[in-house]
């Protein structure tokens, strides 16, 4: 059995005068049983939105009101917070291109140790296969460096 104060309450719509009448209005035999008591209720909201990371002069004059350094506070969280943002892309930036760096370096090395390696077949009598290994590796780096940016031919199709 569900208890009727737990039931959820329905939310009146803005500005909506309501009108409660006291159960002591009923009339019980014809009788009016108690004094008439009615009670009016009205509500309003005033909300103002701002695209500024701090609030207008308006909105800052009304805290200083409150506490006259509110305003200064304010203003100093903004800029610590906007310091601190540009800390965190100037970190994320640098990380992006030593990962790039790094990656440019080891892909360096893994082509001069196959070019070795292929060198090294020539070397020992096998022409032919020393051949195929750095025509494989160069053909492989023109592909990649050629097709580097490029997506699949769907993406960049306008719908």
């Amino acid at each position: 059995m569900s208890n009727y104060n737990n039931r959820p309450k329905k939310k009146r719509p803005q500005n909506m005068t309501t009108k409660n009448t006291h159960p002591a209005n009923t009339n019980l035999g014809g009788n009016n049983v108690g004094a008439h008591i009615t009670t009016h209720s009205h509500t309003s909201f005033k909300g103002e939105i701002f695209q500024s990371s701090y609030p207008p002069p308006q909105m800052m004059e009304e805290y200083a009101k409150i506490h006259p350094q509110f305003p200064e506070r304010i203003i100093s969280n903004f800029e610590k917070e906007s310091n601190h943002r540009r800390w965190r892309e100037r970190l994320q930036i640098r990380a992006a291109v030593g990962l790039d760096t790094s990656g440019m370096i080891i892909a360096f090395l893994c082509v001069l140790a196959i070019l070795a390696v292929g060198c090294y077949f020539m070397f020992l009598g096998h022409a032919e296969d020393g051949r195929w290994i750095i025509c494989t590796v160069c053909v492989t780096l023109a592909i990649a460096f050629l097709t580097r940016g490029k997506s699949n031919g769907n993406q960049n199709k306008p719908k």
